[in-house]
């Protein structure tokens, strides 16, 4: 599909996983973003749409921001379900969310900026400030001190990794996660 969106959360990087035998095709980098859909284009026109969707680019999205508009090219699909009993269900937690869709890009080149955020944009204004109290914390702080204040002050959760949730998690704490982001 080709789609027309704006950006409303800033783009997130993600590592590759570790090697894993069980994995047939080995994954790399990727990036991950939240976005409102504009439009998607049917033939040579476009139809106005709307929603949530989630955004997986392979490799690293640079030079996009939160509020910018942009063109994508990818793969929508419906969010995975769940196939084993016990299973972390995806589709009801990006429901929870409202993003009924997913978008699948090969390549940071599928995406092009259209038009940049605006001066008085609030989600924009919102982006900047969490990235500078993340960029202060780390300045002041260890690197794992840093990542859990800027999950429990910002909200800023994307570099936090699995284990301090899980213990959250298994601690019966992640009411304070939740609450923070």
């Amino acid at each position: 599909v080709c789609l027309q969106a704006v950006l409303t959360d800033e783009p997130r990087r993600r590592a590759a996983p570790p090697p894993d035998p069980l994995r047939t095709i080995p994954a790399g980098d990727r990036t991950e973003v939240d976005l409102r859909v504009l439009a998607i284009r049917d033939g040579r026109s476009w139809r106005v749409a709307s929603g949530q969707s989630s955004l997986f680019v392979a490799g690293h999205l640079l030079g996009v921001h939160a509020g910018d508009q942009v063109l994508i090219f990818g793969q929508l699909v419906l969010p995975g379900r769940v196939r084993n009993p016990g299973e972390f269900d995806r589709a009801a937690h990006e429901r929870a969310d409202r993003i009924h869709s997913v978008i699948y890009s090969d390549s940071p080149d599928c995406v092009e900026v259209v038009e940049r955020r605006g001066a008085m944009n609030i989600v924009g204004w919102t982006a900047r400030w969490r990235s500078a109290g993340v960029a202060m914390l780390s300045r002041y702080l260890t690197e794992s001190q840093s990542q859990l204040a800027a999950a429990l002050l910002l909200g800023s959760q994307d570099q936090l990794g699995d284990e301090p949730v899980q213990a959250f998690f298994t601690t019966g704490m992640i009411h304070v996660l939740v609450v923070s982001g």
